[in-house]
């Protein structure tokens, strides 16, 4: 009789992935496809949320196209923070604006005006920024009143799809509680975060935990997926919470380092851990009752922007990442003065927060090389891993083991450099695809074929462990004083400058 198996859903930002593994953990298929998203103005980030439901039923039909037994449950990961409006009949009445979109800090500076940022932090976990849905609603509210007034739910990834899947709006505990409007200790709705928002329980979807069942699909979902009727569906969670799972970081000190476009630390914490003075995002794990840690900061991105910009030739013959890792590999090993590199692109988490805060690079020399910029840069992200993980320290989390994940682990160089920066071992998991893989386990746990998350760490084999180099941690700690001072120093002066000349 054939084992038992789940399939795993991933919808992330520009791709969705889908993973088919058994209840022993072996992976059947995994399959992905691509699609994008729309910048229609400056700051703006937005996505039809029809592609979302087209590339699920592609990579469904690939994945389960030579299973001999269909899964018996699925269960999806999705990006967090992104929501839209939909009309009665769950059709989206505007584009989903995405956890990347900032066009909300007017909204956020009214609505902190209404509830300061302790109390907001003090009950959400963290601290009220655009990217949050809750800014969403605000905007709506503004700028689309109609649309706000009319709409019959407003809809997170999750429980978009778990409508059009099973009929029902519930969606997962970690992903509502991205939405900044959720109470971190009862992990609900929060009426006070709600009323500023300015949304009821009557236009949100029901919350409960990762892994919870919530039904059968429809007929309709049933033919558009190719699955069988009676093929149970379980709630997801968010992806970084999900891929945390997939990779085995469930237990308290263990950290996930998902090294993709952006860099993610996450540690889970029993209980509702907040973090009173905002050094890392707090929310709902996984992991029913517990906490997720979280810090991100720029990584994989850099590496392509360095790729696409440092080169003179077409874009079509632009030097590959391995051609990119032996140039820095060279450049290390080169007599040169190493360069600093600072890797905020975007603003700063760790080890300063500042949305002042810009990318720099520092030291310049005429005999300096390509290679030599590429490697600051891969040190930059490597040093920032670093801050990140002693901020999380500073906040009282132990963090006893790093397991990284993602594009920036098929790097054995960059691996090596982070566990110089970080002074520590890097333990990577053999697992692709960690968020649809984590979701096909929890659709495990919640069909019964599983009794925890916790069983799954115990099906994940660590593929290698990366040592740090003595000498090269020596090296790196005192790079890293000179990226502190860098920090202080240039961030203020480089604002002061963009406000004189803007």
């Amino acid at each position: 009789m054939p084992v038992p198996c789940f399939l795993g859903i991933d919808v992330g930002t520009t791709m969705v992935n889908a993973l088919v593994a058994d209840k022993n953990g072996r992976v059947i298929a995994v399959d992905g496809t691509e699609y994008d998203y729309t910048q229609p103005q400056p700051g703006w980030a937005e996505q039809d949320a029809h592609h979302w439901w087209e590339c699920i039923k592609r990579v469904t039909a690939r994945v389960i196209a030579d299973l001999p037994e269909p899964p018996v449950a699925l269960s999806v990961a999705t990006q967090g923070d992104t929501m839209l409006p939909v009309d009665a009949q769950n059709e989206p009445m505007l584009p989903a604006r995405l956890w990347m979109d900032n066009r909300a800090t007017n909204q956020v500076q009214r609505m902190l005006e209404q509830l300061p940022a302790e109390k907001w932090r003090q009950i959400s976990g963290s601290g009220l920024a655009a990217y949050a849905a809750a800014a969403s609603l605000a905007w709506w509210a503004d700028e689309h009143p109609q649309v706000f007034a009319e709409a019959a739910h407003f809809c997170l990834v999750q429980d978009y799809l778990m409508k059009r899947m099973t009929g029902r709006y519930m969606v997962d505990a970690p992903n509502a509680s991205r939405t900044l409007i959720v109470d971190l200790q009862s992990r609900n709705w929060s009426e006070p975060l709600m009323a500023v928002a300015g949304v009821g329980t009557d236009r949100l979807a029901t919350v409960a935990e990762s892994g919870t069942p919530v039904g059968n699909l429809t007929p309709e979902a049933a033919a558009e997926l190719g699955l069988p009727e009676d093929t149970l569906v379980v709630l997801g969670a968010h992806d970084q919470t999900a891929a945390a799972v997939g990779c085995g970081a469930v237990s308290p000190g263990t950290v996930m380092l998902s090294a993709g476009t952006a860099w993610v630390l996450l540690g889970a914490a029993d209980g509702a851990h907040i973090e009173p003075q905002g050094r890392v995002q707090t929310y709902c794990h996984a992991l029913p009752g517990s906490t997720a840690l979280l810090t991100s900061y720029a990584g994989g991105s850099l590496l392509r922007w360095a790729r696409n910009n440092l080169s003179q030739l077409p874009t079509a013959e632009i030097s590959d990442y391995d051609t990119m890792t032996a140039d820095a590999r060279e450049a290390e090993t080169s007599e040169r003065d190493p360069l600093v590199f600072l890797p905020h692109f975007y603003g700063s988490t760790a080890p300063i927060r500042s949305a002042n805060a810009r990318g720099a690079l520092l030291g310049l020399q005429l005999n300096h090389t390509r290679g030599d910029v590429i490697l600051a840069l891969m040190r930059g992200v490597a040093t920032q891993t670093a801050a990140g993980l002693a901020t999380m320290a500073k906040t009282g989390y132990h963090v006893a083991e790093v397991r990284m994940i993602g594009g920036g682990a098929q790097s054995p160089f960059w691996a090596q450099l982070v566990a110089d920066a970080c002074g520590r071992p890097i333990r990577m998991p053999d697992v692709s695809e960690a968020a649809a893989y984590g979701a096909a386990m929890l659709a495990a746990v919640g069909s019964d074929h599983l009794d925890s998350v916790h069983d799954i760490a115990g099906m994940v084999t660590i593929r290698q462990e990366i040592d740090p180099r003595r000498h090269a941690v020596t090296i790196s700690r005192r790079l890293h004083g000179r990226y502190l001072q860098a920090l202080d120093n240039v961030w203020e002066q480089l604002a002061n400058y963009r406000r004189k000349y803007q």
